[in-house]
């Protein structure tokens, strides 16, 4: 399945769209390595979503700096079941190839 986004500009009152097909842009520009960080995010989160508590199944990880993971929960309560369970968080992480380094869990809420 590739993901297609369509970029739009305006120029002198005309109306241009051109459709990018996502899947062949390259990773050495920051785009690419921004679409190559989120694959890497949707693929841990695939990974450590089925081991979660159906309570906090919903979060997902936003970003790892350093040694530190930051996950976004949907809502308050969801927020504060996972701030219970962070401990099972830093777990599954470290079992995840190349995640061993991270000592440290984050919950932040999703104020959409």
């Amino acid at each position: 399945m590739a993901l297609c986004f369509t970029f739009e500009y305006n120029f002198m009152n005309k109306h241009n769209a051109e459709l990018v097909n996502a899947a062949n842009l390259s990773p050495k520009g920051s785009l690419g390595k921004l679409f190559l960080m989120a694959r890497k995010y949707n693929h841990i989160n695939d990974e450590i979503s089925p081991q979660l508590p159906n309570t906090i199944n919903s979060i997902r990880l936003s970003i790892i700096v350093g040694n530190t993971a930051t996950f976004v929960a949907p809502n308050q309560p969801v927020a504060y079941k996972a701030n219970q369970q962070k401990q099972l968080l830093l777990d599954l992480l470290k079992t995840i190839d190349g995640l061993s380094h991270v000592d440290k869990v984050v919950i932040k809420v999703d104020y959409i």
